[in-house]
């Protein structure tokens, strides 16, 4: 939906779970062109989860003298948690997080007890995110464009929730991204418009769910699918 107005400029920064991706577009009303791409499909926020998971292998090892790494079930709980915390950390400046039975020790349950902050996390995340930027300049330069040249930045992927994620692509492009919509959704969204205008219709595409979308197609206009509530974001990016 950007660039219906006035030609613009448009970078995507998609950092998901497993991988990143840039695109840079110039957009012109209805029309949308590829200047370049660039991605790295070894970097996303499954690297931030698994090292927070061993920051808190270590801490269990130091404290129990217990390496939750020596049992794949054990690290992949770890790891789950770690994922968690993560994600609580987006809208809070620290938490706390107990593993049930975790191990045991001589036939009895112990617990693992853990907690983390917001700027710890960022701390160990920040040298992770610092590489997407060198993709981005990659990107940039394939285009023969400066950050400043860029329009607008749009976030996308569950990662680009993370507090430090907004941070540091404002720090880098000199303005704050948008991220207005949800990142786990704005793709599917900008299909559904893009095939709406290809599709040779004009005006204001319907405020309608995807589901119902699909839904419509494969039953037919008549389909009395009750319309879905809006998703929303599960954990929002710091407004900050």
């Amino acid at each position: 939906g950007y660039g219906r107005e006035e030609r613009t400029s448009v970078l995507v920064f998609d950092l998901g779970g497993g991988t990143f991706d840039v695109t840079v577009l110039d957009i012109d009303k209805d029309a949308l062109e590829v200047i370049s791409t660039a991605g790295d499909t070894f970097l996303g926020g499954d690297d931030i989860d698994v090292a927070l998971a061993e920051r808190f292998c270590d801490t269990c090892l130091r404290e129990h003298r217990l390496d939750p790494r020596t049992d794949p079930q054990a690290f992949e709980r770890v790891r789950a948690a770690a994922e968690w915390a993560k994600c609580r950390l987006s809208l809070e400046p620290s938490c706390t997080l107990t593993l049930e039975e975790l191990f045991l020790v001589g036939g009895e349950a112990r617990d693992l007890n853990l907690a983390i902050t917001r700027e710890e996390l960022e701390t160990l995340s920040r040298p992770l995110v610092a590489g997407a930027f060198d993709v981005v300049n990659e990107a940039l330069r394939a285009c023969g464009r400066r950050p400043k040249e860029i329009g607008h930045v749009v976030l996308v992927g569950g990662s680009t929730r993370m507090p430090l994620v907004v941070e540091m692509v404002r720090e880098f492009f000199g303005r704050a991204p948008r991220f207005e919509r949800d990142p786990d959704l704005v793709v599917a969204q900008g299909a559904a418009i893009q095939g709406w205008m290809l599709g040779g219709r004009t005006g204001t595409a319907p405020r309608t769910s995807l589901a119902r979308v699909a839904l419509q197609r494969r039953e037919g206009p008549r389909s009395t699918i009750a319309e879905a509530r809006p998703r929303q974001p599960a954990f929002a990016p710091d407004a900050r």
